[in-house]
């Protein structure tokens, strides 16, 4: 978790000093891509996905800041017409930044991300996932990325959150030893 208010070019939301939570890494042949979720004090402001070049990643690590641009989409709002705010986008791990399939041959990375939406104890159920896209991903090894991000509501089978489990009767070691009883 890291907090942040916005300097910097970082997110800054309206009465927000952000906490971020949950942070998922992504990386293709040209970039490094994080997706984190973001929390107010009392509120979800919901996903943020950032593309940082990979070699200026590797050059900061020496001291050599120079190269080291971070790209950043706020993806929030993205599923809002599809019942809510966008949460935990789960970037790929692939091997080389050009997909076969990308025409253009100026690299891709893939994300996917639930539409379950709702509150715990979760019991609602989705049957649709996003597929989502950063196009583009060659130019963050130029002094100007130039990145889209595009996604795709596409059917699923049906999942959801499984209700919480019960504990059972019996000794609980690891909550005994934060103090916790077994009753």
């Amino acid at each position: 978790m890291w907090t942040d208010d916005g300097l910097n070019g970082t997110p800054n939301h309206a009465g927000c000093r952000a906490s971020v939570i949950k942070p998922l890494l992504g990386f293709d042949a040209y970039g490094i891509y994080q997706s984190t979720n973001e929390f107010g004090a009392t509120t979800f402001n919901g996903a943020q996905i950032y593309a940082i070049r990979k070699k200026g990643l590797i050059d900061a690590a020496h001291g050599d800041v120079s190269h080291l641009y971070v790209v950043a989409f706020n993806a929030a709002q993205a599923l809002v017409p599809y019942g809510g705010l966008t949460y935990t986008v789960q970037p790929a791990v692939s091997e080389g930044g050009d997909n076969p399939s990308n025409n253009s041959a100026n690299g891709v990375e893939f994300f996917l991300s639930a539409l379950q939406f709702g509150s715990p104890p979760y019991q609602l159920l989705d049957n649709r996932i996003a597929v989502w896209a950063m196009g583009n991903t060659r130019s963050l090894t130029t002094s100007s990325p130039n990145l889209s991000l595009s996604f795709q509501v596409m059917a699923s089978e049906t999942y959801g959150q499984p209700n919480p489990a019960a504990q059972k009767p019996g000794p609980i070691p690891l909550g005994a030893s934060l103090g916790e009883s077994s009753s």
